[in-house]
């Protein structure tokens, strides 16, 4: 059963912890005023580091950006087993603002057994 990452909405800078798959990763998140200068039209943005349990990094300011698995991309061994995905819970497709991430803007974990069943289904349709 896919996993609901536990972010939580309207604080800047904060770090948890969580298990994905039997094994536990760090997860350090930032809120970045500056991604509005780049591309106007734009309040900030979420970045997120991934982190393994002795709090190593495995990957380094990823941004959350709805249809982009967070964690996917890259080769480094100790990277969460499977694939976590922000889904806008309002069907609007708007990527996450301050107060919106762990609130409208969920992400969630699907194991690479998940992942295959949720193919193997599609296919039978």
């Amino acid at each position: 059963m896919p996993a609901l990452i536990p972010f939580q909405p309207s604080i800047a800078n904060y770090r948890f912890s969580t298990t994905l798959d039997g094994i536990p990763f760090w997860f350090r998140v930032r809120w970045n005023d500056a991604v509005a200068s780049l591309n106007p039209g734009n309040v900030g943005g979420w970045h997120i580091d991934i982190l393994d349990a002795q709090e190593s990094p495995i990957r380094h300011g990823v941004p959350v950006v709805l249809g982009l698995p967070l964690a996917y991309i890259g080769r480094d061994p100790r990277r969460p087993p499977g694939i976590l995905i922000p889904v806008d819970t309002s069907g609007d497709d708007i990527d996450p603002g301050f107060d919106d991430l762990g609130g409208r803007v969920q992400v969630w974990f699907f194991t690479w057994a998940e992942v295959g069943q949720m193919i193997t289904d599609l296919r039978a349709t």
